[in-house]
């Protein structure tokens, strides 16, 4: 770039600033935050929903606050895992694709109420090797990958719902 364009630009971004001007998306740090540290995640089964349940926790609770729990989140987990696809010459597969579905539903303690009512999914695939160990460890990171995708869309839907009871 030129000096003359390097010059404009920063004249453009000093002047704009200067009149209030905002992206259309701006929104103050403090409008943003939702209280989501209200959510008792329920525990979820095996390993798989160990690890949502964690990610879930950093999500809702970074900060581990312990304040009284108004909802209850319950998650039922289930993994589909399609291997039959690449098939090379010898009739074995050299792909697989695995998709992680999260139901879960929140509920209102007070009253037992299901607030939100949904499902969510997560599809990614992975090389099929032919040394196991290798073909074990990239279906553990697709696995670990798609569930911390759940956790995130499962955070965002609830905090959705809190700014819209907020309003």
């Amino acid at each position: 770039m030129s000096l003359n364009k390097i010059i404009v630009m920063c004249f453009l971004t000093v002047f704009l600033t200067a009149c209030g001007w905002r992206s259309v998306y701006y929104q103050p740090a403090a409008e943003q935050s939702v209280d989501t540290t209200v959510v008792e995640i329920a525990p979820v089964p095996n390993e798989q929903g160990r690890q949502l349940v964690q990610k879930l926790h950093d999500i809702l609770n970074p900060t581990d606050d312990q304040v009284e729990k108004k909802y209850v989140l319950n998650v039922q987990l289930s993994e589909d895992l399609d291997t039959e696809q690449g098939i090379i010459g010898d009739n074995t597969a050299t792909r697989a694709t695995m998709r992680i579905t999260a139901q879960f539903q929140l509920v209102d303690k007070s009253n037992g109420k299901a607030v939100i009512d949904e499902s969510t999914f997560a599809v990614s695939s992975y090389n099929i090797l032919s040394m196991p160990y290798p073909t074990v460890t990239a279906k553990e990171a697709t696995r670990t990958r798609l569930i911390n995708v759940v956790a995130e869309q499962i955070g965002t839907r609830i905090a959705v719902f809190f700014k819209q009871v907020e309003q």
